[in-house]
């Protein structure tokens, strides 16, 4: 996905992109699954907590993608 960015509007339900098409499809194809499984909302997020050598991160993720 290198020289492709795709923004994603949460008050007109659109999108932008720049560069390649692959940040869009990528996004699009998100949103297709994020439908297809009934519209989860942050109430089923699940916090993952990872300890790398010298930090930790944190995701976020849904549980019907994994």
């Amino acid at each position: 996905m290198r020289d492709s960015l795709a923004l994603l509007s949460e008050f007109d339900h659109a999108y932008v992109k720049a560069g390649t098409d692959a940040a869009a499809i990528t996004l699009a194809n998100w949103i297709d699954n994020w439908r297809a499984v009934g519209k989860p909302g942050f109430e089923q997020l699940r916090v993952i907590l990872n300890k790398i050598p010298s930090r930790w991160t944190v995701q976020a993720t849904l549980p019907l993608f994994e």
